[in-house]
């Protein structure tokens, strides 16, 4: 009965957030170099981690019935692109470059973030047994601290960043409760008990927040790595 009720939910759900995307990243062209890359590097991690956040947080039917689907690459995809520029386009921000090549140093930066994070959170889920959801913001946490340690100048851009993220995102879950009414109610497990079991225009308390560190470092990720700064 789920399967066919919300078999399409999710799917949905996440052309909606990349409809969100389509409109920033056509918007300004300054930024969609950066809109790309991080939402397609976003997009591969999402692919990796969607079979763990089905043990405790979520379980969405994908089109096909698996537990890991399109839907996941579509929705870090999404989720990346507009973290990444959403602050830049709204306030309209310049941005210069100190160096276009991607030299060594520049790659250096960017396995080493990206390890980083990878290794906290698989290490918290795996090895000391900590939700999906800790683990990953503990992973955002050490690797946004890092990076505005070393770019205090992105402060700014990483809060507020995080913040819309949050805000345009529940415009999907509003429209989705609304097409196939209950869905989050049948999809998310809502077993974090430290938590409140609360939702905003049906989005869950624990999406708002992830949503915010995600939102924290894409916005700084790609600018940290490629050394883009504002004028």
């Amino acid at each position: 009965m789920l399967l066919d009720t919300y078999q399409f939910s999710y799917l949905i759900y996440t052309l909606l957030l990349l409809l969100i995307w389509s409109v920033l990243f056509i918007s300004n062209k300054s930024y969609r170099k950066e809109s790309l890359a991080v939402g397609l590097l976003f997009g591969i991690a999402g692919i990796i981690v969607a079979g763990i956040y089905v043990v405790d947080w979520w379980n969405p039917i994908t089109v096909f019935g698996k537990s890991t689907g399109i839907e996941d690459f579509i929705f870090s995809f999404s989720i990346g692109g507009i973290g990444s520029i959403i602050y830049s386009v709204i306030f309209n921000k310049k941005i210069i470059k100190k160096d276009k090549r991607f030299d060594l140093y520049k790659n250096k930066k960017f396995i080493l973030t990206a390890i980083v994070l990878a290794f906290v959170f698989f290490v918290s889920f795996y090895l000391l047994s900590i939700d999906s959801f800790l683990s990953s913001l503990l992973g955002f946490t050490v690797v946004i601290s890092y990076m505005l340690y070393r770019r205090k100048d992105l402060t700014k851009n990483a809060l507020i960043s995080g913040v819309l993220l949050s805000l345009v995102t529940i415009i999907p879950y509003i429209v989705i409760e609304f097409i196939t009414p209950g869905w989050v109610e049948n999809t998310w497990y809502f077993n974090f008990t430290y938590l409140p079991r609360i939702s905003i225009f049906h989005d869950p308390i624990e999406d708002i927040i992830w949503f915010m560190f995600a939102g924290a470092f894409t916005s700084t990720w790609y600018k940290y790595w490629r050394e883009v700064y504002f004028v």
